[in-house]
C-alpha cells in the first residue's frame, strides 16, 4: 500500500504536468474525478506534448490507490 505522502505527492506531480495541458480550468485540481476525467478524455488536444504518457502513469497509480481503498 502506498503512503498518504507519496499520494499527495504524485497528486502535487499530476497538478504541475497539467498545467501546461490544455483541459478546462475546473479540472486541474487534482481531485478524484478531476483525474479520471484526465484519464479518459485528456489525450484529444494532449497527447502528443510533453509529459503526457508520464500524466497517465501517475493517474493509474493514483487512480488504483484510490480503488484500493473505496
Amino acid at each position: 500500500m502506498t503512503s498518504i505522502e507519496e499520494i499527495l505527492n504524485l497528486r502535487f506531480q499530476y497538478e504541475t504536468y497539467v498545467e501546461n495541458f490544455e483541459i478546462p480550468k475546473s479540472k486541474t485540481p487534482g481531485l478524484i474525478n478531476n483525474i479520471k476525467w484526465f484519464k479518459d478524455n485528456g489525450h484529444m488536444k494532449n497527447r502528443f506534448k510533453k509529459g503526457y504518457k508520464e500524466c497517465l502513469i501517475i493517474c493509474d497509480l493514483i487512480l488504483k490507490e484510490y480503488y484500493k481503498r473505496e
